[in-house]
């Protein structure tokens, strides 16, 4: 502030009194641009960088009871999936780190991003990574090819306190040779989230993509 104060000051002197011109003239300009520039610094302080997130770590869960009866016991323990991740695609507008949300109770065709927080990468590389991690922890193989296309994965807000999260996706696993048929299936989940904010936006889509990938592994256990 005190910068600041000193600086209009003296362009006030310089604007009022002025220098004589000839020899002095390019004094005068530096010195106004000096004192335009310190102005300048005074009124538009540095702006903050955005916070940004990574998908929330998964909380360590007990030892798993014994299923119940009439339990697929793929379920309760999971075998290694004979599968490699291709890839995971996204829309365009998933291809940006920013955190979408929605307004649904005022806009529901419209999406906006969160201007001071964001994803340390575009949606569809936290999920791959997120996926890669379960693969590898069942000792997935590389025989059949599995496809990813991410289609939603935003925070809705159906008032301005209340808002869910909705992460879906297609899952496609290709056929071993050209005459086969490829298989596929839609996944979707939707969760209430902790928070009408961004901190609620990365907890409840965190959440969200790991019920998403338990579902899927249910899958792909029954039908490799």
């Amino acid at each position: 502030m005190i910068a600041q104060h000193r600086g209009l000051v003296g362009l006030r002197r310089l604007l009022q009194v002025g220098l004589p011109l000839g020899r002095h003239a390019g004094l005068q300009t530096c010195l106004l641009a000096a004192a335009l520039c310190l102005v300048a610094c005074g009124v538009n302080p540095t702006v903050p960088s955005p916070a940004r997130y990574a998908l929330v770590p998964r909380v360590a869960e007990a030892p798993a009871a014994p299923p119940a009866a009439g339990l697929d016991r793929a379920v309760a323990a999971p075998a290694a999936l004979n599968v490699w991740l291709a890839g995971v695609t996204a829309p365009a507008w998933l291809d940006d780190p920013g955190i979408s949300y929605q307004l649904s109770f005022r806009d529901p065709n419209r999406r906006a991003l969160y201007r001071d927080s964001r994803w340390i990468a575009p949606p569809a590389s936290l999920f791959a990574e997120r996926l890669r991690e379960r693969l590898a922890a069942s000792h997935a193989t590389g025989t059949r090819t599995l496809h990813i296309e991410l289609q939603e994965w935003t925070q809705i807000f159906s008032d301005p306190t209340h808002s869910d999260v909705l992460v879906r996706f297609r899952a496609s696993l290709l056929p071993l040779s050209p005459e086969g048929t490829a298989q596929s299936k839609e996944f979707s989940v939707r969760l209430a989230a902790p928070a009408a904010n961004a901190q609620g936006a990365v907890a409840g889509l965190s959440a969200a993509s790991d019920e998403a990938l338990d579902a899927l592994g249910v899958w792909l256990t029954s039908t490799l």
